[in-house]
């Protein structure tokens, strides 16, 4: 059992999303740090964003994330960002 569930209906490409909320978690690149640690901006599908990155811990600018509902949930690349 899994946290998320293919719906045939919402896409052709099949991405796997949320039981609850219907929204499919996406990979987002960290490009900038809050102050504190505990926010950052990245980049994605529907341009720049806020996330919370508390439960991944520190990142870094060049990250790639997974993001569900604003929040980080694992990071998928450890790669850097050439600025």
């Amino acid at each position: 059992m899994s946290w998320y569930l293919d719906l045939p209906a919402k896409a052709r490409d099949r991405v796997p999303v949320c039981l609850t909320c219907s929204d499919a978690a996406e990979a987002l690149r960290i490009r900038s740090v809050g102050p504190d640690g505990g926010w950052a901006r990245a980049w994605g599908p529907r341009g720049l964003v806020e996330v919370d990155v508390t439960l991944v811990g520190s990142v870094r600018p060049g990250m790639l994330v997974l993001v569900h509902g604003g929040v980080a949930l694992a990071v998928v690349e450890e790669g850097t960002l050439d600025v």
